[in-house]
C-alpha cells in the first residue's frame, strides 16, 4: 500500500485541517493527533488520513472547489 509523508505535509496538514472548523470534527483532537504525528507516533496516521481525505472532499463537494 502507499503510506503517505504525512510528517513532512506538516504546514499543509495545519491548515487543511485546523484552518477551517466546520463543527463535524473536535479541532482539539485533530490538532492532538497532528502533534502526536509530529512527535513521531505513528498512530494517529489513519485518523489524519481520512480526516484529510474528507476535507478534500468537502472543499470540493461542498464549498465548490476544483481539484
Amino acid at each position: 500500500g502507499f503510506v503517505p509523508p504525512l510528517l513532512s505535509w506538516a504546514g499543509f496538514l495545519d491548515e487543511a485541517l485546523l484552518g477551517r472548523d466546520r463543527g463535524l470534527v473536535r479541532p482539539e483532537a485533530v490538532r492532538g493527533d497532528l502533534e502526536a504525528l509530529k512527535a513521531g507516533d505513528p498512530r494517529p496516521l489513519h485518523r489524519v488520513w481520512t480526516c484529510l481525505a474528507f476535507e478534500a472532499w468537502c472543499r470540493v463537494f461542498l464549498d465548490g472547489e476544483r481539484p
